[in-house]
């Protein structure tokens, strides 16, 4: 069954990073009880202490972009075994994402290049060439497709469609991203204003609407991808 094996991916690869990277946030926050706490025990100057939170937000990242990728391959085992009879677990899965991670992440990187040149002559440009290249990592781990190839794939798949998409695209950042921000704005201001060390609570609290809109979002560009393909 799939269920429980996303059930898993979803606290061990996205609730656990994402509860950890809010929590490295707070703790770069110079002014902070927390980072002064910290720099009081450790008697680490200030720099040394942000160049060690930088490194860790960056392996924190690293790790919630496994997660998406995890989501990705179970999402496409879900579309190719509808009935979820398929063996599989936590482990195998995140061994098959794991390789795909730098891949993402630099592909990423080409597709923010892409769009920063597109948006440098007009605006729309811009829009157009993200909503196009929007599923290069669903054509990455379904596809085997990787950097160019793979935003060529979304590319090609989104053409004369664009506009559709979009539009799903944008609903989907109205249905789940944008309440679980908004979620997590008011959680870290009622737990500032109740808790004293809020940092702790807050960032557990606020993983939780996020990784599960992470989830669903994932998910979705899965079925939209195979929905413009077939």
């Amino acid at each position: 069954m799939k269920q429980p094996l996303l059930k898993r991916v979803l606290v061990e690869m996205l609730f656990v990073p994402i509860a950890l990277l809010f929590i490295v946030i707070e703790l770069g926050r110079a002014n902070s009880n927390v980072f002064l706490w910290v720099q009081e025990q450790s008697g680490a100057t200030p720099l040394s202490i942000h160049a060690l939170l930088f490194l860790v937000n960056v392996a924190l990242s690293l790790w919630i972009l496994w997660g998406f990728a995890c989501v990705l391959v179970v999402g496409r085992r879900i579309i190719k075994n509808p009935a979820g009879r398929s063996r599989s677990s936590v482990s195998i899965v995140r061994k098959e994402a794991r390789k795909y991670v730098f891949s993402l992440f630099l592909t990423d990187i080409l597709r923010d290049c892409g769009t920063v040149l597109w948006s440098i002559l007009l605006v729309v440009p811009g829009i157009v060439y993200r909503t196009r290249t929007a599923f290069f990592a669903v054509v990455t781990i379904c596809e085997g497709k990787e950097y160019r190839d793979a935003l060529h794939g979304s590319s090609a798949t989104v053409r004369g469609s664009t506009l559709g998409v979009l539009w799903r695209l944008i609903g989907l950042y109205l249905m789940l991203v944008i309440p679980a921000w908004i979620m997590t704005f008011f959680i870290f201001r009622i737990a500032q204003a109740y808790i004293e060390q809020a940092v702790f609570v807050a960032a557990l609290l606020s993983a939780v609407p996020l990784s599960i809109a992470a989830l669903f979002y994932q998910l979705s560009t899965v079925h939209l991808y195979k929905a413009l393909k077939s």
